[in-house]
């Protein structure tokens, strides 16, 4: 099968071209650089930003993918991006790059939503519920939901959107908590946090990836929440790193850096996607575990 795969230098982009790739597809990874995609040799790449990926247009054609798994997004990762205006730019790109696709006779389009298209939540959010994002970045997503489902449909194209919960894992950015927690704590260096009253739902890398895979395997279309089903406080989440981390450092928690018209809960239900016999393999702890060990080794220079 041919696999096209933006972003794919990103976190969720290069474990899922690994493991694509380990199951014998022709993969062509888009994104903006290839230095975490070095050990893949036998994928196409091309560097390209979102906003300039009609440039690419010929050999998108000429590849003629099977499945588009759409990862790229600009100031998804951190949190002072979430309401910047570049979030519009974002829907204009991916436009494009719809237009390119809709060339292709047939099509599986899978891409990365988000929970923040729910909004403020005070229960786990079902597939089903009425979005109401109050942030730029949910705005977008849903915006762009909307409108690849009114593309793929009008082409009759498969059409997948996965919305990620919070995923954990080696690799991940170092500036999201879980890793920024680990570094502070395997370098002895104090932290301090907001209040970590908040609970999410957290879901590690591997199941993540295996819950995606697991859905395309089967052709499943329509909006899946890629999550665990579980609550996590936070500051348990922070406290269970300290501790398995084996570490001295003082950690404290100030309720004067929370942020303004942020959810204080943010889960998912996962029933849908259980019901094709997924469920998450890893405990948190045993996740942590393992990239505290990685985050070791990176430090470690090993």
């Amino acid at each position: 099968m041919n696999i096209l795969i933006t972003g794919a230098n990103g976190f969720l982009g290069r474990n899922l071209v690994e493991k694509f790739l380990k199951d014998g597809n022709n993969i062509y990874a888009l994104s903006v650089n290839n230095n975490n995609l070095g050990k893949f040799g036998e994928i196409s790449f091309d560097s390209v930003r979102l906003e300039n990926i009609s440039l690419l247009r010929e050999k998108i054609l000429s590849f003629n993918p099977d499945l588009v798994i759409h990862c790229a997004w600009e100031g998804g990762n951190a949190y002072r991006d979430i309401n910047s205006l570049k979030q519009f730019d974002n829907v204009k790109h991916s436009l494009d790059f719809l237009r390119i696709l809709a060339e292709l006779d047939d099509l599986y389009f899978v891409c990365m939503g988000s929970m923040s298209e729910y909004g403020l939540l005070t229960c786990k959010a079902k597939e089903e519920a009425k979005e109401n994002p109050n942030s730029l970045y949910g705005i977008s997503k849903l915006a762009f939901k909307l409108y690849s489902r009114h593309m793929c449909v009008e082409n009759g194209f498969k059409w997948l959107w996965v919305r990620p919960s919070y995923v954990y894992g080696p690799g991940d950015v170092k500036t999201r908590l879980i890793p920024k927690t680990i570094v502070k704590c395997l370098r002895n260096e104090d932290l301090i946090l907001n209040s970590c009253e908040s609970r999410v739902d957290y879901v590690y890398i591997d199941d993540f990836i295996d819950g995606v895979d697991d859905l395309i395997g089967l052709k499943k279309q329509g909006v899946y929440n890629v999550c665990s089903g579980e609550e996590y406080y936070i500051k348990d989440v922070v406290n269970t790193i300290h501790r398995l981390a084996d570490s001295n450092i003082s950690i404290s928690f100030d309720s004067t850096r929370d942020r303004a018209n942020f959810s204080n809960y943010i889960c998912g239900n996962n029933d849908k996607l259980r019901k094709i016999n997924w469920h998450p393999a890893t405990t948190l702890e045993f996740g942590l575990t393992t990239t505290i060990n990685y985050l070791k080794g990176e430090i470690n220079g090993s």
